[in-house]
């Protein structure tokens, strides 16, 4: 078992190099940092093998996390930007675990939020869980899913073109990012889905920044996924390059 606890998390410019990877057995995967935070283009959580054990699309980049209890907000994700770091939820963050699956603890407002992301095997699905550990009151937890459509190597700028069009499915979303692209299947068990339909810009990798490599790039978000927890309480979320049945996402 790896363990990393709060002093490390705290500290970015340590934490950034700190990389964990899972992979689906067909050649998909998986990655990112131990706070969250993409600092390698290759770097995302759902990697799909389109055509095993190549063909890789990287369709999920990452879930922006915002826990709000009793009217204040607390921000769990990390993107760094020129200049700046903002949000910064490895401040928030209170431990980092792999045992078999990369578990993340936050601890925000007298609440404990634990993290777990897991891969189906033979599938290019990456499913996320959200629990509730501790929690003064009922808490709000809202997840932005940041979607892109490109090769692990490649990099993406906002594009008139890329529309991401989007059909309701029972628990979820199905979305094409453009004309002839794979489909993005996003889901939850419990969390309702509004759509949003905007750009994050101008993410900055920077371990690509520190090798020379343009570092730069945009990532779409297509809607928010909400749900209201209180302590003990759960929920999952899954992002796939297949429609998934609401109680398949359970069976990791």
């Amino acid at each position: 078992m790896i363990v990393f606890g709060e002093e490390t998390a705290s500290n970015y410019e340590r934490s950034k190099r700190l990389e964990w990877i899972l992979t689906n057995g067909l050649g998909g995967y998986a990655s990112s940092t131990i706070i969250g935070a993409n600092t390698r283009a290759y770097h995302g959580l759902l990697v799909a093998s389109l055509k095993p054990p190549m063909g890789r699309m990287l369709l999920l980049s990452k879930l922006e996390e915002e826990v709000e209890i009793d009217g204040t907000k607390f921000a769990l994700s990390v993107n760094r930007y020129r200049g700046a770091i903002h949000p910064q939820g490895h401040r928030c963050l209170r431990e980092f675990r792999l045992e078999h699956f990369p578990t993340f603890t936050y601890a925000v407002g007298g609440a404990v939020v634990e993290k777990k992301v897991f891969m189906r095997h033979g599938e290019n699905t990456t499913v996320v869980s959200y629990t509730v550990r501790k929690a003064p009151e009922e808490l709000s937890l809202s997840i932005y899913p940041l979607l892109n459509c490109r090769e692990p190597g490649a990099r993406t700028r906002e594009e008139s073109s890329w529309t991401f069009d989007q059909t309701p499915e029972d628990k979820g979303v199905e979305i094409r990012p453009f004309g002839g692209a794979p489909l993005i299947f996003l889901l939850s068990d419990k969390a309702s889905y509004s759509p949003t339909c905007h750009w994050y810009r101008n993410f900055i990798y920077d371990l690509e920044l520190e090798r020379g490599y343009p570092a730069e790039e945009d990532a779409y978000n297509p809607g928010v996924f909400t749900a209201k927890l209180d302590q003990g309480r759960q929920f999952f979320m899954a992002g796939s390059d297949r429609h998934r049945e609401t109680n398949d996402i359970l069976n990791v």
